[in-house]
Protein backbone atom coordinates (compact mmCIF):
# COMPACT_ATOMS: atom_id res chain seq x y z
CA UNK A 1 0.00 0.00 0.00
CA UNK A 2 1.47 3.36 -1.08
CA UNK A 3 0.66 6.35 1.06
CA UNK A 4 0.63 9.77 -0.51
CA UNK A 5 1.05 12.97 1.38
CA UNK A 6 -0.29 16.30 0.24
CA UNK A 7 2.24 19.14 0.36
CA UNK A 8 1.74 21.58 3.20
CA UNK A 9 2.92 25.14 3.59
CA UNK A 10 4.34 25.98 6.99
CA UNK A 11 3.80 29.69 6.40
CA UNK A 12 0.31 29.25 4.97
CA UNK A 13 -1.17 32.48 6.36
CA UNK A 14 -1.18 34.83 9.25
CA UNK A 15 -2.41 32.57 12.05
CA UNK A 16 -5.36 34.76 12.95
CA UNK A 17 -6.99 38.10 12.41
CA UNK A 18 -5.45 39.03 15.77
CA UNK A 19 -2.12 39.39 14.01
CA UNK A 20 -3.55 42.37 12.14
CA UNK A 21 -2.92 44.37 15.35
CA UNK A 22 0.90 44.51 14.94
CA UNK A 23 0.40 45.43 11.28
CA UNK A 24 -1.80 48.37 12.27
CA UNK A 25 0.80 49.48 14.81
CA UNK A 26 3.57 49.30 12.18
CA UNK A 27 1.42 51.23 9.72
CA UNK A 28 0.42 53.90 12.27
CA UNK A 29 3.19 56.32 11.23
CA UNK A 30 2.42 56.22 7.47
CA UNK A 31 -1.32 56.31 8.23
CA UNK A 32 -1.00 59.45 10.38
CA UNK A 33 1.33 61.02 7.81
CA UNK A 34 -1.09 60.36 4.95
CA UNK A 35 -4.09 61.60 6.92
CA UNK A 36 -2.24 64.72 8.08
CA UNK A 37 -1.06 65.48 4.56
CA UNK A 38 -4.62 65.25 3.30
CA UNK A 39 -6.29 67.06 6.24
CA UNK A 40 -3.85 69.86 7.08
CA UNK A 41 -5.15 72.50 4.68
CA UNK A 42 -8.77 71.46 4.99
CA UNK A 43 -8.66 71.74 8.78
CA UNK A 44 -6.47 74.87 8.63
CA UNK A 45 -3.83 73.44 10.96
CA UNK A 46 -0.06 73.59 10.97
CA UNK A 47 1.89 70.51 9.89
CA UNK A 48 3.02 69.40 13.37
CA UNK A 49 -0.27 70.38 14.97
CA UNK A 50 -2.16 68.24 12.47
CA UNK A 51 0.22 65.29 12.93
CA UNK A 52 -0.13 65.51 16.72
CA UNK A 53 -3.93 65.84 16.70
CA UNK A 54 -4.46 63.07 14.13
CA UNK A 55 -1.84 60.88 15.82
CA UNK A 56 -3.75 61.00 19.10
CA UNK A 57 -7.04 60.53 17.23
CA UNK A 58 -5.67 57.44 15.46
CA UNK A 59 -4.40 55.92 18.69
CA UNK A 60 -7.81 56.46 20.32
CA UNK A 61 -9.65 55.03 17.31
CA UNK A 62 -7.31 52.00 17.26
CA UNK A 63 -7.99 51.32 20.94
CA UNK A 64 -11.74 51.47 20.26
CA UNK A 65 -11.90 49.99 16.77
CA UNK A 66 -9.47 47.08 16.72
CA UNK A 67 -11.15 45.05 19.50
CA UNK A 68 -14.57 45.69 17.97
CA UNK A 69 -13.34 44.85 14.47
CA UNK A 70 -11.63 41.72 15.81
CA UNK A 71 -14.86 40.64 17.48
CA UNK A 72 -16.96 41.04 14.32
CA UNK A 73 -14.29 39.54 12.03
CA UNK A 74 -13.67 36.51 14.28
CA UNK A 75 -17.43 36.00 14.68
CA UNK A 76 -17.93 35.95 10.92
CA UNK A 77 -14.92 33.64 10.51
CA UNK A 78 -16.30 31.22 13.11
CA UNK A 79 -19.80 31.22 11.61
CA UNK A 80 -18.49 30.76 8.06
CA UNK A 81 -16.23 27.89 9.11
CA UNK A 82 -19.20 26.20 10.75
CA UNK A 83 -21.21 26.35 7.53
CA UNK A 84 -18.35 25.54 5.12
CA UNK A 85 -16.93 22.61 7.08
CA UNK A 86 -20.24 21.03 8.10
CA UNK A 87 -19.51 18.49 5.33
CA UNK A 88 -17.02 16.02 6.92
CA UNK A 89 -15.48 15.30 3.49
CA UNK A 90 -14.10 18.84 3.38
CA UNK A 91 -12.34 18.19 6.70
CA UNK A 92 -11.02 14.69 6.28
CA UNK A 93 -10.92 14.16 2.52
CA UNK A 94 -7.48 15.70 2.06
CA UNK A 95 -5.96 15.29 5.52
CA UNK A 96 -2.55 13.56 5.31
CA UNK A 97 -1.30 10.93 7.71
CA UNK A 98 0.88 11.97 10.61
CA UNK A 99 4.62 11.29 9.94
CA UNK A 100 4.27 7.74 8.70
CA UNK A 101 1.86 6.72 11.44
CA UNK A 102 -1.18 4.86 10.24
CA UNK A 103 -3.77 7.15 11.76
CA UNK A 104 -4.86 10.42 10.14
CA UNK A 105 -4.44 13.79 11.75
CA UNK A 106 -7.61 14.71 13.64
CA UNK A 107 -9.07 18.08 12.69
CA UNK A 108 -12.23 19.91 13.65
CA UNK A 109 -14.08 22.59 11.72
CA UNK A 110 -12.81 25.47 13.87
CA UNK A 111 -9.19 24.28 14.12
CA UNK A 112 -8.17 26.87 11.51
CA UNK A 113 -4.45 26.74 12.35
CA UNK A 114 -4.21 23.04 11.56
CA UNK A 115 -6.54 23.39 8.56
CA UNK A 116 -4.32 26.15 7.15
CA UNK A 117 -1.21 24.09 7.81
CA UNK A 118 -2.77 21.14 5.97
CA UNK A 119 -3.70 23.39 3.05
CA UNK A 120 -7.46 22.74 3.22
CA UNK A 121 -8.57 26.07 4.67
CA UNK A 122 -10.11 28.29 1.95
CA UNK A 123 -8.62 31.76 1.44
CA UNK A 124 -11.98 33.45 0.96
CA UNK A 125 -13.05 32.86 4.58
CA UNK A 126 -10.05 34.78 5.86
CA UNK A 127 -10.48 37.51 3.22
CA UNK A 128 -14.17 37.94 4.06
CA UNK A 129 -13.43 38.16 7.79
CA UNK A 130 -10.57 40.62 7.25
CA UNK A 131 -12.81 42.77 5.01
CA UNK A 132 -15.51 42.93 7.70
CA UNK A 133 -12.87 43.79 10.30
CA UNK A 134 -11.59 46.65 8.11
CA UNK A 135 -15.11 48.02 7.53
CA UNK A 136 -15.89 48.01 11.27
CA UNK A 137 -12.52 49.60 12.08
CA UNK A 138 -13.09 52.25 9.38
CA UNK A 139 -16.50 53.23 10.75
CA UNK A 140 -15.22 53.40 14.34
CA UNK A 141 -12.13 55.36 13.22
CA UNK A 142 -14.21 57.87 11.31
CA UNK A 143 -16.53 58.45 14.27
CA UNK A 144 -13.85 58.59 17.01
CA UNK A 145 -11.39 60.72 15.03
CA UNK A 146 -14.08 63.20 13.94
CA UNK A 147 -15.23 63.56 17.56
CA UNK A 148 -11.65 64.10 18.75
CA UNK A 149 -10.82 66.70 16.08
CA UNK A 150 -14.10 68.58 16.66
CA UNK A 151 -13.36 68.63 20.38
CA UNK A 152 -9.83 69.89 19.73
CA UNK A 153 -11.08 72.65 17.42
CA UNK A 154 -13.78 73.68 19.93
CA UNK A 155 -11.16 73.99 22.69
CA UNK A 156 -9.13 76.24 20.38
CA UNK A 157 -12.19 78.38 19.70
CA UNK A 158 -12.56 77.21 16.11
CA UNK A 159 -15.80 75.74 14.85
CA UNK A 160 -16.50 73.29 12.05
CA UNK A 161 -16.98 76.16 9.60
CA UNK A 162 -13.78 77.90 10.68
CA UNK A 163 -11.83 74.75 9.85
CA UNK A 164 -12.60 75.34 6.17
CA UNK A 165 -14.68 72.23 5.53
CA UNK A 166 -16.79 69.77 7.43
CA UNK A 167 -14.54 68.01 9.93
CA UNK A 168 -16.50 64.78 9.59
CA UNK A 169 -16.17 64.82 5.79
CA UNK A 170 -12.44 65.59 5.97
CA UNK A 171 -11.81 62.83 8.50
CA UNK A 172 -13.88 60.39 6.43
CA UNK A 173 -11.86 61.13 3.30
CA UNK A 174 -8.57 60.95 5.19
CA UNK A 175 -9.60 57.57 6.58
CA UNK A 176 -10.59 56.34 3.12
CA UNK A 177 -7.07 57.21 1.99
CA UNK A 178 -5.37 55.55 4.96
CA UNK A 179 -7.58 52.45 4.83
CA UNK A 180 -6.75 52.14 1.15
CA UNK A 181 -3.09 51.97 2.19
CA UNK A 182 -3.89 49.40 4.90
CA UNK A 183 -6.04 47.25 2.56
CA UNK A 184 -3.35 47.26 -0.13
CA UNK A 185 -0.64 46.32 2.41
CA UNK A 186 -2.77 43.55 3.93
CA UNK A 187 -3.60 42.11 0.49
CA UNK A 188 0.08 42.11 -0.53
CA UNK A 189 1.09 40.45 2.74
CA UNK A 190 -1.80 37.98 2.51
CA UNK A 191 -0.85 37.05 -1.05
CA UNK A 192 2.83 36.62 -0.12
CA UNK A 193 2.09 34.41 2.90
CA UNK A 194 -0.71 32.37 1.35
CA UNK A 195 -0.15 31.99 -2.39
CA UNK A 196 -3.04 30.75 -4.48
Amino acid sequence: MVMRFTPVLADAILPSLALVWPLFILLLIPIVAAEALYSRRRLKMGRWECIRVLGIANILSSIAGLPLGQLFGAGLQYATEGVYFRNPQRLHGHAPLLDGALKPIEVTRHDYMRLMFLGIYPRWIMLLSAALMLVVCFLVSWWVEAKWVKRYLAKRGRSDEAAGSSVSQTIRNANLLSYGIVAWTVLCLFNALWPA
